[in-house]
Protein backbone atom coordinates (compact mmCIF):
# COMPACT_ATOMS: atom_id res chain seq x y z
CA UNK A 1 0.00 0.00 0.00
CA UNK A 2 1.31 3.02 -1.26
CA UNK A 3 0.40 6.35 1.11
CA UNK A 4 1.02 10.02 -0.12
CA UNK A 5 2.07 12.45 2.68
CA UNK A 6 1.57 16.23 1.54
CA UNK A 7 3.10 19.29 3.74
CA UNK A 8 2.43 22.83 2.49
CA UNK A 9 5.52 25.16 3.09
CA UNK A 10 4.16 28.87 2.03
CA UNK A 11 6.51 31.38 1.55
CA UNK A 12 4.77 34.14 1.45
CA UNK A 13 0.98 33.75 2.98
CA UNK A 14 0.24 30.79 5.34
CA UNK A 15 -2.84 29.43 4.45
CA UNK A 16 -4.59 25.73 5.25
CA UNK A 17 -7.63 24.09 3.48
CA UNK A 18 -10.48 26.23 3.92
CA UNK A 19 -9.09 28.77 6.11
CA UNK A 20 -8.47 32.62 4.83
CA UNK A 21 -5.58 34.94 6.15
CA UNK A 22 -5.67 38.56 4.98
CA UNK A 23 -2.92 38.41 2.53
CA UNK A 24 0.56 40.52 3.92
CA UNK A 25 1.76 41.21 -0.19
CA UNK A 26 -0.89 43.03 -2.82
CA UNK A 27 0.75 40.83 -5.46
CA UNK A 28 -1.14 38.43 -3.54
CA UNK A 29 -4.50 39.27 -2.43
CA UNK A 30 -6.63 37.08 -4.92
CA UNK A 31 -5.23 33.77 -3.46
CA UNK A 32 -7.82 32.48 -1.70
CA UNK A 33 -6.90 29.16 -0.80
CA UNK A 34 -5.65 26.04 -1.36
CA UNK A 35 -6.96 22.60 -0.89
CA UNK A 36 -5.83 19.01 -0.93
CA UNK A 37 -7.28 15.84 -1.32
CA UNK A 38 -5.55 13.02 0.31
CA UNK A 39 -5.70 9.17 -0.95
CA UNK A 40 -4.33 6.23 -0.17
CA UNK A 41 -3.60 3.17 -3.64
CA UNK A 42 -1.21 0.78 -5.23
CA UNK A 43 -0.78 4.03 -8.07
CA UNK A 44 -2.88 6.86 -8.55
CA UNK A 45 -2.66 10.26 -8.71
CA UNK A 46 -2.54 13.53 -5.99
CA UNK A 47 -4.77 16.56 -6.60
CA UNK A 48 -4.18 19.98 -5.46
CA UNK A 49 -7.42 22.76 -6.39
CA UNK A 50 -6.16 26.11 -6.18
CA UNK A 51 -8.71 28.52 -6.05
CA UNK A 52 -7.06 31.89 -7.66
CA UNK A 53 -7.44 34.44 -10.40
CA UNK A 54 -3.62 34.00 -11.73
CA UNK A 55 -2.06 32.30 -14.41
CA UNK A 56 -0.10 29.49 -12.94
CA UNK A 57 2.96 27.68 -13.22
CA UNK A 58 4.68 24.50 -11.42
CA UNK A 59 8.29 23.55 -11.47
CA UNK A 60 7.73 19.36 -11.28
CA UNK A 61 9.86 17.75 -13.26
CA UNK A 62 11.03 14.72 -11.23
CA UNK A 63 10.85 11.22 -13.18
CA UNK A 64 8.33 9.68 -10.08
CA UNK A 65 5.88 13.15 -10.37
CA UNK A 66 4.66 14.09 -13.31
CA UNK A 67 1.84 17.03 -14.00
CA UNK A 68 -1.02 15.58 -15.83
CA UNK A 69 -3.22 18.13 -16.72
CA UNK A 70 -1.98 22.00 -17.17
CA UNK A 71 -3.64 24.29 -14.41
CA UNK A 72 -5.02 27.25 -16.79
CA UNK A 73 -8.35 27.89 -16.74
CA UNK A 74 -10.10 30.92 -17.86
CA UNK A 75 -10.70 34.07 -15.28
CA UNK A 76 -14.57 34.94 -15.26
CA UNK A 77 -16.07 38.43 -13.91
CA UNK A 78 -12.34 39.08 -12.02
CA UNK A 79 -13.35 36.11 -9.68
CA UNK A 80 -10.81 33.53 -7.92
CA UNK A 81 -11.25 30.31 -10.93
CA UNK A 82 -10.14 26.76 -9.60
CA UNK A 83 -6.90 25.44 -11.26
CA UNK A 84 -6.04 21.91 -10.76
CA UNK A 85 -3.22 20.26 -10.19
CA UNK A 86 -2.89 16.52 -10.87
CA UNK A 87 0.19 14.55 -9.83
CA UNK A 88 0.67 10.61 -10.32
CA UNK A 89 3.27 9.22 -8.47
CA UNK A 90 5.54 6.75 -9.73
CA UNK A 91 7.64 3.34 -8.59
CA UNK A 92 9.86 3.85 -6.06
CA UNK A 93 12.81 1.52 -4.57
CA UNK A 94 12.57 0.50 -0.73
CA UNK A 95 15.67 -0.55 -0.07
CA UNK A 96 17.02 3.00 -1.34
CA UNK A 97 16.37 5.76 0.17
CA UNK A 98 13.94 6.37 2.66
CA UNK A 99 11.82 8.79 1.52
CA UNK A 100 11.60 10.62 -1.74
CA UNK A 101 10.01 13.89 -2.36
CA UNK A 102 9.98 16.66 -4.86
CA UNK A 103 9.37 20.52 -3.91
CA UNK A 104 6.68 21.96 -6.23
CA UNK A 105 6.84 25.92 -6.57
CA UNK A 106 3.50 27.36 -7.89
CA UNK A 107 4.30 30.87 -9.69
CA UNK A 108 2.41 33.63 -10.87
CA UNK A 109 4.33 35.64 -13.21
CA UNK A 110 7.81 35.51 -11.93
CA UNK A 111 6.64 35.93 -8.63
CA UNK A 112 6.48 32.85 -6.09
CA UNK A 113 3.62 32.58 -4.41
CA UNK A 114 3.99 29.27 -2.44
CA UNK A 115 5.62 25.95 -2.76
CA UNK A 116 4.65 22.52 -0.74
CA UNK A 117 6.03 19.41 -0.61
CA UNK A 118 4.82 15.56 -1.89
CA UNK A 119 6.33 13.04 0.05
CA UNK A 120 6.20 9.31 -1.10
CA UNK A 121 5.89 7.76 2.84
CA UNK A 122 6.21 4.16 2.58
CA UNK A 123 6.18 1.61 0.15
CA UNK A 124 5.58 -2.42 -0.39
CA UNK A 125 6.90 -4.64 2.33
CA UNK A 126 10.75 -5.71 1.36
CA UNK A 127 11.66 -9.49 2.13
CA UNK A 128 14.99 -10.63 3.47
CA UNK A 129 16.14 -14.67 5.00
CA UNK A 130 18.38 -14.74 8.04
CA UNK A 131 20.59 -17.82 8.94
CA UNK A 132 20.03 -18.74 12.91
CA UNK A 133 17.14 -19.79 14.96
CA UNK A 134 14.12 -19.27 13.77
CA UNK A 135 12.12 -16.06 15.25
CA UNK A 136 8.68 -16.87 16.24
CA UNK A 137 7.08 -13.90 18.44
CA UNK A 138 3.69 -15.07 18.48
CA UNK A 139 3.48 -18.36 20.76
CA UNK A 140 2.59 -21.06 18.52
CA UNK A 141 3.71 -19.96 15.32
CA UNK A 142 6.85 -21.87 13.60
CA UNK A 143 7.94 -19.60 10.81
CA UNK A 144 10.60 -20.01 8.13
CA UNK A 145 13.62 -18.15 8.50
CA UNK A 146 12.78 -15.10 6.81
CA UNK A 147 11.27 -11.71 7.47
CA UNK A 148 9.59 -8.42 5.77
CA UNK A 149 10.32 -4.64 6.47
CA UNK A 150 7.71 -2.36 6.32
CA UNK A 151 7.10 1.55 7.79
CA UNK A 152 5.21 3.23 10.09
CA UNK A 153 5.21 7.24 8.88
CA UNK A 154 4.05 9.59 11.55
CA UNK A 155 5.21 13.08 11.02
CA UNK A 156 7.33 15.54 13.88
CA UNK A 157 7.94 12.31 15.90
CA UNK A 158 12.11 12.16 15.19
CA UNK A 159 12.89 14.35 18.13
CA UNK A 160 10.90 16.74 20.74
CA UNK A 161 11.60 19.99 21.15
CA UNK A 162 15.32 19.52 19.86
CA UNK A 163 15.37 16.50 22.40
CA UNK A 164 16.66 13.26 20.98
CA UNK A 165 14.32 10.38 20.12
CA UNK A 166 14.97 7.05 22.63
CA UNK A 167 13.25 4.93 24.30
CA UNK A 168 10.07 3.19 22.89
CA UNK A 169 7.33 0.90 23.62
CA UNK A 170 4.17 0.02 22.50
CA UNK A 171 0.32 -1.75 23.98
CA UNK A 172 -2.73 -2.22 21.61
CA UNK A 173 -2.62 0.53 19.21
CA UNK A 174 -0.74 2.81 21.66
CA UNK A 175 2.98 4.18 21.12
CA UNK A 176 5.14 5.49 24.11
CA UNK A 177 8.40 7.04 22.20
CA UNK A 178 10.33 8.83 25.06
CA UNK A 179 12.70 11.36 24.39
CA UNK A 180 16.09 12.60 25.85
CA UNK A 181 15.44 14.31 29.67
CA UNK A 182 11.95 12.77 29.55
CA UNK A 183 9.78 13.83 27.47
CA UNK A 184 6.76 12.03 25.91
CA UNK A 185 4.74 11.62 23.01
CA UNK A 186 2.08 8.87 22.58
CA UNK A 187 1.32 7.77 18.83
CA UNK A 188 -1.64 6.44 17.61
CA UNK A 189 -0.50 3.57 15.50
CA UNK A 190 -3.46 2.49 13.64
CA UNK A 191 -3.70 6.44 12.41
CA UNK A 192 -0.34 7.21 12.38
CA UNK A 193 -0.09 10.82 14.05
CA UNK A 194 0.32 12.11 17.64
CA UNK A 195 -2.09 12.04 20.06
CA UNK A 196 -0.12 13.75 22.81
CA UNK A 197 3.26 15.05 24.11
CA UNK A 198 3.86 15.92 27.32
CA UNK A 199 7.08 15.99 30.15
CA UNK A 200 7.00 13.37 32.76
CA UNK A 201 6.96 13.85 36.30
CA UNK A 202 9.65 15.04 38.50
CA UNK A 203 11.88 13.48 39.35
CA UNK A 204 11.66 11.86 36.41
CA UNK A 205 12.10 14.32 34.42
CA UNK A 206 15.55 15.73 34.39
CA UNK A 207 19.05 16.29 32.91
CA UNK A 208 20.59 13.04 33.78
CA UNK A 209 17.68 11.25 32.22
CA UNK A 210 18.39 9.91 28.67
CA UNK A 211 15.04 7.79 29.28
CA UNK A 212 16.77 5.07 26.95
CA UNK A 213 14.54 2.20 27.13
CA UNK A 214 10.75 1.89 28.10
CA UNK A 215 9.01 -1.51 28.07
CA UNK A 216 5.87 -2.75 29.91
CA UNK A 217 5.36 -4.78 32.32
CA UNK A 218 2.52 -7.33 33.41
CA UNK A 219 1.20 -5.73 36.81
CA UNK A 220 -0.81 -3.45 36.79
CA UNK A 221 -1.76 -0.36 39.32
CA UNK A 222 -5.76 -0.98 39.15
CA UNK A 223 -6.65 -3.75 37.41
CA UNK A 224 -9.03 -1.04 35.43
CA UNK A 225 -6.24 0.87 34.05
CA UNK A 226 -6.12 0.44 30.24
CA UNK A 227 -1.72 -0.15 30.63
CA UNK A 228 0.66 -1.90 32.69
CA UNK A 229 3.15 -0.49 34.49
CA UNK A 230 5.51 0.92 32.11
CA UNK A 231 9.65 0.19 33.36
CA UNK A 232 11.48 3.41 32.22
CA UNK A 233 15.42 3.02 32.06
CA UNK A 234 17.36 5.74 32.77
CA UNK A 235 21.33 4.64 32.67
CA UNK A 236 23.06 7.83 34.00
CA UNK A 237 21.36 7.57 37.05
CA UNK A 238 21.64 3.92 36.87
CA UNK A 239 17.80 3.60 38.07
CA UNK A 240 13.89 2.50 36.28
CA UNK A 241 11.51 4.61 36.73
CA UNK A 242 8.06 2.67 36.98
CA UNK A 243 5.61 4.89 36.02
CA UNK A 244 1.72 4.46 35.52
CA UNK A 245 0.29 5.72 32.13
CA UNK A 246 -2.04 7.14 30.26
CA UNK A 247 -2.40 8.19 26.87
CA UNK A 248 -1.54 11.70 27.75
CA UNK A 249 0.15 11.67 31.34
CA UNK A 250 2.06 9.68 33.68
CA UNK A 251 2.59 9.09 37.62
CA UNK A 252 5.89 7.53 39.19
CA UNK A 253 4.63 4.93 41.11
CA UNK A 254 7.84 3.23 42.08
CA UNK A 255 11.75 3.43 42.21
CA UNK A 256 14.12 0.09 41.11
CA UNK A 257 17.49 0.41 41.58
CA UNK A 258 20.39 -2.53 41.70
CA UNK A 259 23.47 -2.23 44.85
CA UNK A 260 25.78 -4.90 45.96
CA UNK A 261 24.65 -4.11 49.64
CA UNK A 262 27.42 -1.39 50.48
CA UNK A 263 26.63 2.14 51.16
CA UNK A 264 28.54 5.72 51.54
CA UNK A 265 27.10 7.98 53.91
CA UNK A 266 24.24 5.97 54.86
CA UNK A 267 22.91 5.67 51.30
CA UNK A 268 23.49 2.32 48.91
CA UNK A 269 25.88 2.46 46.59
CA UNK A 270 24.96 1.57 42.91
CA UNK A 271 25.77 -0.61 40.84
CA UNK A 272 26.27 0.27 36.51
CA UNK A 273 22.37 -0.99 35.92
CA UNK A 274 22.08 0.51 32.32
CA UNK A 275 18.51 -0.77 31.09
CA UNK A 276 16.08 -3.32 32.77
CA UNK A 277 14.17 -5.68 30.68
CA UNK A 278 11.00 -7.02 32.36
CA UNK A 279 10.01 -10.46 31.36
CA UNK A 280 7.19 -11.93 33.26
CA UNK A 281 8.37 -12.92 36.90
CA UNK A 282 11.72 -12.21 36.02
CA UNK A 283 13.93 -8.97 35.37
CA UNK A 284 17.27 -8.77 32.99
CA UNK A 285 19.07 -6.52 33.70
CA UNK A 286 22.00 -5.07 31.47
CA UNK A 287 24.96 -4.17 32.74
CA UNK A 288 27.99 -1.86 31.82
CA UNK A 289 31.56 -2.62 33.04
CA UNK A 290 34.93 -1.84 31.93
CA UNK A 291 37.60 -4.08 31.30
CA UNK A 292 41.74 -4.09 32.43
CA UNK A 293 42.47 -2.17 29.41
CA UNK A 294 39.97 0.82 29.73
CA UNK A 295 37.70 -1.33 27.33
CA UNK A 296 33.85 -0.73 28.14
CA UNK A 297 31.78 -3.99 27.92
CA UNK A 298 27.97 -5.27 28.31
CA UNK A 299 26.66 -8.28 30.76
CA UNK A 300 23.43 -9.21 32.14
CA UNK A 301 22.17 -10.60 35.12
CA UNK A 302 18.96 -11.71 36.10
CA UNK A 303 16.73 -11.05 39.10
CA UNK A 304 13.44 -11.61 40.39
CA UNK A 305 10.47 -8.94 39.35
CA UNK A 306 9.94 -6.71 41.75
CA UNK A 307 6.51 -6.01 42.61
CA UNK A 308 4.78 -2.90 43.54
CA UNK A 309 3.80 -3.80 46.80
CA UNK A 310 7.66 -4.22 47.92
CA UNK A 311 7.65 -0.04 47.89
CA UNK A 312 8.15 3.31 46.55
CA UNK A 313 11.67 2.80 46.60
CA UNK A 314 13.37 -1.08 45.79
CA UNK A 315 16.59 -2.27 45.70
CA UNK A 316 17.79 -5.05 43.98
CA UNK A 317 20.77 -6.96 45.89
CA UNK A 318 23.60 -8.10 43.59
CA UNK A 319 23.67 -11.45 45.44
CA UNK A 320 20.29 -12.44 45.03
CA UNK A 321 20.57 -12.73 41.03
CA UNK A 322 19.89 -16.07 39.51
CA UNK A 323 22.06 -15.34 36.52
CA UNK A 324 24.97 -13.74 35.69
CA UNK A 325 26.54 -13.82 31.93
CA UNK A 326 28.81 -12.17 29.09
CA UNK A 327 27.90 -12.52 25.71
CA UNK A 328 29.30 -10.92 22.99
CA UNK A 329 27.87 -8.46 20.36
CA UNK A 330 29.35 -7.86 16.87
CA UNK A 331 31.72 -10.22 16.20
CA UNK A 332 33.72 -10.35 19.39
CA UNK A 333 35.27 -6.88 18.70
CA UNK A 334 34.97 -4.57 22.06
CA UNK A 335 35.38 -0.81 20.33
CA UNK A 336 32.75 1.27 21.17
CA UNK A 337 31.32 1.03 17.93
CA UNK A 338 31.34 -2.16 17.30
CA UNK A 339 30.81 -3.89 21.45
CA UNK A 340 27.53 -1.68 21.40
CA UNK A 341 23.96 -2.73 22.58
CA UNK A 342 21.60 0.10 22.44
CA UNK A 343 17.66 -0.69 23.96
CA UNK A 344 15.01 -3.50 22.95
CA UNK A 345 13.11 -6.23 25.06
CA UNK A 346 12.76 -9.47 26.30
CA UNK A 347 9.88 -12.09 26.00
CA UNK A 348 9.59 -15.67 26.96
CA UNK A 349 13.24 -16.15 27.98
CA UNK A 350 14.71 -14.55 25.17
CA UNK A 351 16.59 -10.67 25.11
CA UNK A 352 15.75 -8.91 21.73
CA UNK A 353 18.26 -6.18 21.64
CA UNK A 354 19.76 -3.60 18.97
CA UNK A 355 23.41 -3.69 18.60
CA UNK A 356 25.63 -1.91 16.47
CA UNK A 357 25.89 2.03 16.45
CA UNK A 358 25.12 3.40 13.12
CA UNK A 359 25.82 2.40 9.25
CA UNK A 360 26.59 -1.21 8.60
CA UNK A 361 26.68 -2.60 12.16
CA UNK A 362 23.25 -2.38 13.08
CA UNK A 363 21.99 -5.39 13.61
CA UNK A 364 19.54 -7.58 16.02
CA UNK A 365 20.34 -9.97 18.71
CA UNK A 366 18.73 -12.47 19.93
CA UNK A 367 19.66 -13.68 23.17
CA UNK A 368 18.72 -16.58 25.18
CA UNK A 369 19.28 -15.44 28.54
CA UNK A 370 18.43 -19.04 30.13
CA UNK A 371 21.32 -20.90 28.12
CA UNK A 372 23.33 -17.48 28.20
CA UNK A 373 23.76 -17.57 24.47
CA UNK A 374 23.24 -15.84 20.99
CA UNK A 375 20.94 -17.38 18.61
CA UNK A 376 20.76 -14.96 16.73
CA UNK A 377 22.75 -11.97 14.87
CA UNK A 378 20.50 -10.58 11.73
CA UNK A 379 22.82 -7.48 9.81
CA UNK A 380 20.27 -4.95 8.40
CA UNK A 381 20.75 -4.64 5.17
CA UNK A 382 17.72 -1.59 4.51
CA UNK A 383 19.13 1.56 3.25
CA UNK A 384 16.09 3.11 5.87
CA UNK A 385 17.10 0.73 8.98
CA UNK A 386 20.77 1.61 8.66
CA UNK A 387 20.62 5.63 7.90
CA UNK A 388 19.15 7.06 10.74
CA UNK A 389 21.17 5.53 15.05
CA UNK A 390 18.16 2.56 15.83
CA UNK A 391 17.56 2.91 19.34
CA UNK A 392 15.08 0.22 20.98
CA UNK A 393 13.00 -2.46 19.35
CA UNK A 394 9.51 -3.68 20.95
CA UNK A 395 7.26 -6.39 20.11
CA UNK A 396 3.49 -5.71 19.17
CA UNK A 397 1.14 -7.81 17.29
CA UNK A 398 3.75 -10.86 16.40
CA UNK A 399 6.42 -8.14 14.69
CA UNK A 400 9.19 -6.07 16.21
CA UNK A 401 8.72 -1.86 16.14
CA UNK A 402 11.86 0.10 15.81
CA UNK A 403 12.31 3.49 16.30
CA UNK A 404 15.18 6.21 15.16
CA UNK A 405 16.55 9.19 16.54
CA UNK A 406 16.13 12.09 14.43
CA UNK A 407 13.55 10.10 12.13
CA UNK A 408 9.74 10.75 11.36
CA UNK A 409 8.81 6.75 10.98
CA UNK A 410 9.13 3.40 12.87
CA UNK A 411 10.35 0.19 10.88
CA UNK A 412 8.01 -3.27 11.40
CA UNK A 413 9.83 -6.11 10.79
CA UNK A 414 7.45 -9.15 10.83
CA UNK A 415 8.90 -13.02 10.66
CA UNK A 416 7.50 -15.67 8.84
Amino acid sequence: MKRILFSCIFTCLFLTAGCVEKPKDADVASLVYVSFQDFSCEGGEFVAVINTNMELQTNIADSWVTCLDNPTIGVSGGKAANRILQFSVGPWDATGDRTRETQVSITAGKSEKFRFTVRQASAKASSYSYDGNKISLTPGESPENNFRVSYIDIPGIGSFNGKSGQGFTAYGKTGFFFYDTGLCRTLDLENHKIIAEFALPEPVCNKDNHAGQANFGSERFDPDDEFPLLYLSSYKENVCYVLRVTKTDATLVQRIYLTDGSKTDGKYNLLDAQAFFPDGEKMVIKMGGVDPDGNKYKYWEVYEMPLLKQGAEYYLFSEKKSGHFYVRTVAGESDSGRNYYNAGCAQDGKIYVLAGFTGELQRLLVIDYREARVVNDIKWTEKAMVSKEQEQCTILDGALLINYNGADYLARVEFY
